[in-house]
């Protein structure tokens, strides 16, 4: 069967969806939207039976600055004179 895919950014209370029906086949590619929120779900419901839906765990974070971690043992620098 097909599922539908929404997500929330208030812990629930208001669902945007992110795709009304696909096949229930265990993966789905998102592109996160471009927000900064810390109380994210994600929400799976069967298409043919509403009924039927299961919830994420625990809230997530989408959004905020990206880490970036710089290694020295993986960078070779050299100083120049002018």
């Amino acid at each position: 069967g097909n599922v539908k895919i929404s997500y929330s950014t208030d812990n629930g209370y208001n669902w945007t969806t992110i795709v009304s029906s696909t096949a229930n086949d265990g993966s789905y590619a998102w592109t996160l939207p471009d927000i900064l929120e810390d109380k994210c779900l994600v929400k799976i419901n069967d298409v043919g039976n509403t009924q039927i839906s299961d919830i994420s765990d625990a809230v997530f974070s989408i959004g905020g600055p990206p880490e970036i971690v710089l290694n020295k043992n993986r960078f070779n620098l050299t100083r120049y004179k002018l």
